[in-house]
């Protein structure tokens, strides 16, 4: 009898320079979907500019499209903050734009969970930043005095990838087959979304 799964989207928003976090978040949630999301009913599919296609408008805009349709966010931040964007208005860096959306998601309660994540700054560093640390500083202080978001610091890959498998356990319980909710599609279904290319990305992730 076909199994019906529910297929989750989980967009991962950073500056440059993360590109080890990032290919390890994609690796945590192909590990979490074979080890656990067919039994639990739950799939999660990794978003990210990677994925973004080509096409008319500017990119970060398309970017953004396809993080109103992603249901978790987990933002990544280092020591540099990005580029504004010369389109924005606001003259906002492309994660900054994503944090703001993300934001108003999760008030609406299109976005179920955001996350946030700090990776170590040498001390040096800290004290002696220069403008593109000094804005990730700047911003840290501001979540820190808002006091509306929690986040976590870590400093090894092995850090960050145990807090990722932590959320993704606690992000599907409320999904598990049988849990209630909206039930999606079958795991034949998903699996034939899956395209070939994003699959020939994945599958070294999993061995």
């Amino acid at each position: 009898m076909p199994q019906e799964v529910k297929l989750l989207r989980v967009f991962i928003g950073s500056p440059g320079g993360l590109q080890a976090e990032r290919k390890l978040f994609a690796a945590r949630i192909a590990h979490y979907n074979l080890a656990h999301g067919l039994e639990d009913g739950v799939l999660f599919w990794p978003v990210g500019w990677e994925d973004t296609v080509s096409g008319q408008g500017r990119p970060q805009e398309q970017i953004n499209q396809d993080l109103r349709k992603c249901d978790h966010a987990v933002f990544l931040l280092h020591n540099r903050w990005g580029s504004p964007s010369t389109t924005d208005p606001a003259g906002r860096v492309g994660t900054e734009e994503e944090w703001d959306i993300a934001q108003e998601m999760y008030g609406k309660r299109d976005l179920l969970n955001l996350s946030l994540f700090f990776k170590g700054v040498d001390a040096a560093q800290v004290n002696d930043p220069g403008a593109q640390l000094q804005k990730v500083l700047a911003f840290k202080k501001k979540i820190e005095d808002a006091k509306t978001h929690l986040f976590k610091h870590f400093s090894e890959l092995n850090e960050f990838a145990a807090e990722l498998d932590k959320i993704l356990a606690a992000w599907g319980r409320p999904h598990r087959a049988g849990s209630g909710g909206l039930v999606g599609a079958s795991v034949g279904e998903v699996m034939s979304a899956l395209s070939a290319p994003v699959m020939k990305i994945l599958l070294p992730l999993i061995r």
